[in-house]
């Protein structure tokens, strides 16, 4: 009993086993089944949104967004960034990005 199994199971091995390899061996002979990853292209960005530089210097992101703080101590906060722009003397200029929430200081 013990041995049947025993064959059984070294029978099931050996069928998994050649069919891995039978596999392995159609990849290798089809050099346009193989899969690349995408390139990471870096510098360049798909969106891009411009700031105010009176708006002082970025203090961080939350949950409100990303956060600016003036030389007066306002801060400011951007939500949702906008996407795009115009294309001016044929250039595109990036968005400008307003201010979700203003908390001024007193």
């Amino acid at each position: 009993m013990i041995l049947k199994n025993l064959h059984r199971l070294f029978a099931e091995f050996l069928i998994i086993t050649l069919a891995v390899l039978f596999g392995m061996f159609l990849g290798r002979r089809n050099p346009q089944s193989t899969v690349h990853a995408q390139d990471t292209v870096f510098g360049s960005s798909t969106c891009t949104a411009m700031v105010p530089s009176e708006w002082g210097e970025f203090k961080g992101g939350s949950s409100y967004g990303l956060a600016f703080q003036d030389s007066q101590g306002k801060l400011r906060f951007v939500l949702n960034p906008p996407c795009g722009g115009a294309i001016v003397n044929g250039y595109q200029k990036a968005a400008t990005a307003y201010a979700s929430l203003e908390i001024q200081r007193e």
